[in-house]
Formats: structure tokens, C-alpha cells, sequence
């Protein structure tokens, strides 16, 4: 941590896999009463952008864009068949992540913001929303916010970042 002097829990998947920064959460994640999540959200389109600059090189990360085919004999059951990753386009198809499948890219992304700004699973407390746009071209404003949240800046130039500080014009 390079402004707060804080722990950080999940700087690796194999951390903590429960807490990395592709987990949609469904319920209140099992944390120590000292931890707080900063939870960094991009715009959807953004973030589009961001998983389609070049899918061939896995840029689509653990997103998988799947076909649904119908099985004869079967009714309303279908195979879901992974696709190989080829454009963006695929995105606004259906996708496959966390074994849960979603009519597509934009259906995951709103329930993975909607569940941090959900307070029966990320209470207020404990938690911080920050969109990636703030973060950054507003990055000063950010961190005085997150301080301000009760992070403790680390560093002798924190108290000098304060006392000049106008107030947030973000959140």
C-alpha cells in the first residue's frame, strides 16, 4: 500500500479467491471486523471497451461468451457450448463467468455493481465505491475521500495533503 498504511488482502488470486476483483457477490463476504473494501467499478461501457481491446490474447479474462443449443428430445433444455474468444461483440452475447450464466458482459457487470452498492451484502461501514474514471482523473479527491473514510494516510506529506485539500468534489 502506497498512501494508506493498511494490510492489503488480495493482492493475488491465490490470496484469498473468495475476495479477488472479478467476484460478483451474492452474500456478505466473511471478513475480519478490521477489514474495509474498496470496491473499484468501471463504467459498463468502459469496461466493455477495457475486456474487448483484444480478446484472442484473453483480454475477455474468465468471461466466456457460450452458445445455447437446443436439445432435441428435450424441451426448453440446451448444451451451453464455450466459444472461442474472437471479438468484442461476443460480450453482448450470452457469457458464462463465476458457473453462472448471463444473457450477456452487461447483465454480469450490473450484478456486480449492484451488489456493492447492496448494504445487506457491503455495508456502508465497511466499504467504499470508487468508479475507475475518478480514480483516474480525480486521484487526489479519491484518496482524500478514502482517508476521510477512516484509511490512514501513511507518509509526512498525508497531514500536508490535508491541510491544503479543498473538499471532495467526487462520490
Amino acid at each position: 500500500p502506497r498512501f494508506f498504511d493498511i494490510d492489503v488482502v488480495n493482492v493475488h488470486f491465490d490470496d484469498n479467491p473468495s475476495l479477488w476483483k472479478h467476484t460478483v457477490f451474492r452474500a456478505p463476504p466473511r471478513l475480519p471486523d478490521d477489514v474495509f473494501c474498496v470496491c473499484l467499478v468501471k463504467d459498463p461501457a468502459f469496461w466493455i471497451q477495457s475486456l474487448g481491446r483484444d480478446p484472442p490474447a484473453g483480454t475477455f479474462y474468465e468471461v466466456q461468451p457460450v452458445e445455447q443449443i437446443p436439445l432435441p428430445g428435450y424441451a426448453d433444455e440446451v448444451a451451453v457450448v464455450a466459444l472461442e474468444h474472437v471479438c468484442r461483440s461476443q460480450l453482448f452475447g450470452p457469457v458464462f463467468f463465476d458457473d453462472r450464466l448471463y444473457r450477456d458482459a452487461l447483465a454480469l457487470w450490473e450484478e456486480t455493481a449492484s451488489a456493492y452498492l447492496d448494504e445487506s451484502i457491503l455495508p456502508p461501514w465497511r466499504s467504499a465505491v470508487v468508479r475507475c474514471e475518478d480514480f483516474l482523473f480525480h486521484f487526489d479527491s479519491v484518496m482524500r475521500m478514502l482517508e476521510a473514510r477512516g484509511l490512514p494516510r501513511r507518509g509526512a506529506d498525508a497531514a500536508a495533503d490535508r491541510e491544503g485539500a479543498a473538499s471532495p468534489d467526487i462520490f
